[in-house]
């Protein structure tokens, strides 16, 4: 599940020298290695992509683990290695006769058994209930159908019924906003005026496509 609305905290290497990072405030890395400009560090997961789901942050993990390997045995780092593509991921979709059921609930260790000690809140599912409950996330390739997001969305905008159409719309026009930030014009070596150009906001600025 997308941590929607966070980004990662890079207050702690902002300083590190042969770093590069994105417009987007993330790590610049290789496709395929995911090696950053500077020799010996990695980067993946939140750090390199954004808020995306934990599953990607562990395959750019498997990734990177293979890399340092290859780098620590002083090996080419990209060497008949292709970048991982997951844009059309196999969809298995839920068989329509499979039985609604709701999720189970994880065992808890009980309140008065918790103070003054370090023992596992969670206790874990047993054998047949685990295997039932990675068998629903395991079975449709997109989404589990957990219905969080339903609960989540304060607009009851999300309707797992709705259906793909098509609509064609008579409109006079369009408002588009792809993204801005201030522009500050005296830059540009066009600008014939004897004063400082002012600082123009909000202008589009051609870096934030």
């Amino acid at each position: 599940m997308p941590a929607i609305g966070q980004r990662p905290d890079l207050s702690s290497i902002e300083d590190v020298t042969g770093l590069t990072f994105t417009r987007w405030g993330t790590t610049a890395v290789n496709a395929v290695s995911y090696a950053t400009e500077r020799p010996g560090v990695f980067a993946g997961g939140d750090l390199q992509t954004g808020p995306w789901v934990a599953i990607g942050a562990i395959g750019a993990g498997k990734e990177a683990a293979a890399s340092i390997l290859r780098y620590c045995e002083g090996r080419d780092l990209v060497a008949g290695r292709e970048a991982v593509v997951n844009e059309n991921p196999l969809y298995r979709p839920i068989p329509e006769r499979e039985p609604w059921a709701a999720r189970a609930k994880m065992p808890h260790l009980p309140v008065e058994k918790r103070r003054g000690n370090f023992k596992e809140v969670e206790l874990g599912y047993e054998e047949n209930t685990g295997r039932a409950e990675a068998a629903r996330c395991l079975n449709c390739g997109y989404c589990c159908e957990c219905l969080q997001c339903v609960k989540a969305c304060l607009a009851n905008a999300v309707d797992h019924s709705q259906k793909p159409e098509v609509l064609d719309i008579e409109v006079g026009s369009v408002v588009l906003c792809p993204g801005s930030e201030p522009y500050d014009p005296s830059k540009l070596e066009n600008v014939y005026h004897t004063k400082k150009a002012p600082t123009c906001s909000p202008a589009w600025n051609s870096s934030a496509f």
